[in-house]
């Protein structure tokens, strides 16, 4: 079922802005209406036809007091507070944009999906492709906050930059992130929509836009199931490569932690009196197990624990004495002490 409400939306969408496209109809751009400009630095209030009203900037709660009797209001992100990307160069129907969007984000951006807003652009002859727009939400929401504090309703939202056209976020992404308490009054629309709805009933405008879009659909459908799988995939990958990068760190770990053994042979030369004689030595995680003869097998404990590179030194088995040999036999286990 909300597959079916998409596609209707879409088709409503679409038909549309084909409808402003084929009888010239168009909207006034945002830049024309009162505004508040956010910058790194703070925020301006703007009102066309007239000098910036504030100087300096300021934050957004003391700029809406001046534009109070100018509402609604537009909001303009100027100095990179949004980050406009490109995701097709032909028009695309709205939800399988945000559908796209929403793998775009996840593959070629660092954000998460729930600190951002992805808004789309509002249908227009003088731009063609698709474009979308990211708006961390700790950045936009506090403005929301103020426009409701303010009372003044929020008309739309511009992206703009130094070079390309401003990017204006469409009304059906307005209306899905701005709270319903500063969303502007339909009024201005009206007066199109009327003679859309009759326009719309022409048979040849309204096959001929929804002949391109279910030819457009059709196309798109193959192409986001495309890039899901590659998403998926990616995904995949780079969680395989952190679970081996993991690995591969605990493994250099426990081995900078380990001692070698050429080291902990000269530690036992170092301890053992020439009395002494090795069978076998082996080690293993720093333990150390040594068997062999002794003159003085009994101080052997003592003198590996006073030596302070070894700790916990003790028998395996009992010491004993083999006729024909001189010395004791013995089995000792201790722990070499890291450096």
């Amino acid at each position: 079922m909300p597959g079916a409400l998409h596609s209707i939306s879409d088709i409503w969408i679409w038909s549309c802005a084909e409808l402003r496209d084929l009888f010239a109809i168009s909207e006034r751009s945002g830049l024309a209406d009162p505004r508040l400009q956010i910058r790194r630095t703070g925020a301006i209030a703007i009102v066309p036809d007239s000098i910036e009203i504030e100087a300096e900037p300021l934050s957004a709660a003391e700029s809406l007091r001046v534009l109070g009797s100018h509402s609604p209001c537009i909001i303009e992100l100027a100095d990179k507070r949004g980050l406009v990307r490109h995701l097709s160069d032909r028009k695309i129907p709205y939800h399988q944009a945000l559908d796209m969007a929403a793998i775009d984000l996840q593959e070629e951006t660092p954000f998460p999906s729930d600190a951002v807003y992805m808004v789309t652009e509002r249908p227009s002859t003088e731009r063609l492709g698709t474009r979308y727009l990211i708006i961390r939400r700790d950045q936009i929401d506090p403005i929301f906050e103020s426009f409701a504090d303010a009372k003044i309703g929020l008309k739309g939202i511009i992206a703009t930059n130094a070079s390309g056209l401003p990017f204006e976020v469409s009304k059906h992404c307005l209306n899905r992130i701005a709270p319903k308490s500063i969303r502007a009054r339909a009024g201005r629309r009206l007066r199109w929509a009327l003679p859309a709805v009759a326009l719309f009933l022409a048979a040849a405008a309204v096959g001929q836009a929804n002949y391109r879009y279910y030819a457009a659909s059709e196309a798109l459908n193959e192409q986001v199931q495309s890039l899901q799988q590659r998403a998926t995939a990616i995904r995949i990958r780079l969680d395989k490569e952190a679970d081996q990068q993991a690995a591969l760190a605990a493994a250099q770990g426990a081995k900078a932690r380990a001692i070698s053994v050429t080291m902990l042979w000269r530690r036992l030369s170092e301890v053992l009196p020439k009395t002494t004689w090795l069978n076998e030595f082996s080690v293993q995680n720093n333990l150390v197990s040594i068997d062999g003869y002794s003159g003085d097998a009994a101080g052997l404990i003592r003198l590996l624990d006073e030596a302070a590179k070894f700790s916990a030194t003790r028998f395996t088995s009992p010491v004993v004495r083999t006729p024909g040999i001189a010395g004791d036999h013995f089995s000792i286990q201790t722990n070499a002490v890291p450096r």
